[in-house]
């Protein structure tokens, strides 16, 4: 069993020549079955890359007003 199926959940791999039914179509049916898990966790990752990338944009955001309110309190332009 590979690694990343076994980070996946996914159990072990089974291609043709270890099928227990020896039918290539349950292979073809399992590897289309892994191929929508695979899309499925890339596009989590990428949601997962989008968010973290809008929350450094909102902590860039809130670190400069932050440091424009110290400006004023200490009269900074």
């Amino acid at each position: 069993m590979s690694l990343i199926a076994i980070a996946a959940g996914l159990g072990p791999i089974v291609t043709a020549t270890e099928s227990t039914h020896g039918q290539p179509d349950d292979v073809d049916a399992h590897g289309a079955t892994i191929r929508g898990q695979a899309a499925s966790l890339e596009a989590e990752r990428q949601a997962v890359v989008r968010e973290s990338a809008s929350i450094e944009t909102e902590h860039q955001a809130e670190h400069q007003a932050l440091a424009d309110f110290y400006g004023v309190l200490h009269g900074e332009p």
